[in-house]
């Protein structure tokens, strides 16, 4: 999301089209046309979990576009979608909502031929995530799991832990 939107600027710079970028550039400083920044996406990530609260509506069904009983079906959204999505949450300490979003990230990030999020970072955000929830089963089996992955990260990973299994105990 405004991830994607920093991509899209750097391609836009070093691409040789001048001209599309002379003009963007133009629109932005006339019509004072800012970029999506860290703010808006947090903004719009709390917006869509209140309305899944609100509605009682699936995680799995508005990842893929499937609104209520609408007949209408928007774009699914990729693993790397559930993943900020997740993330933003995390970040607002909604850890309901971040285990829901990460547990999708991870599901599609499994099946993508071109994985779109980085299955170590979401494991990392869902296991803290259970963690702060009181499910220390769970989170100690995707410790587990990432530690079978990538051994150098896990350590960083249990002292972290650690840390914090002290200072709340």
């Amino acid at each position: 999301m405004t991830t994607d939107w920093n991509k899209v600027v750097k391609i836009m710079r070093s691409n040789s089209a001048d001209d599309i970028i002379r003009n963007v550039t133009r629109q932005r400083a006339i019509k004072r046309i800012s970029y999506p920044t860290e703010e808006d996406l947090s903004g719009a990530v709390i917006g869509l979990l209140r309305l899944q609260d609100t509605y009682q509506m699936d995680t799995k069904d508005i990842a893929e576009g499937k609104i209520l009983n609408s007949q209408m079906r928007t774009i699914a959204l990729t693993a790397g979608d559930c993943f900020e999505i997740g993330r933003a949450a995390y970040y607002a300490n909604d850890y309901y909502h971040t285990v829901m979003w990460m547990q999708e990230a991870r599901e599609r990030v499994e099946k993508e031929v071109t994985p779109t999020a980085n299955l170590e970072d979401i494991l990392e955000y869902l296991a803290f995530s259970l963690y702060k929830q009181g499910n220390l089963k769970r989170a100690l089996l995707l410790t587990d799991e990432l530690y079978r992955m990538s051994k150098s990260f896990i350590i960083e990973f249990f002292f972290l832990f650690f840390f914090f299994l002290r200072n709340n105990s």
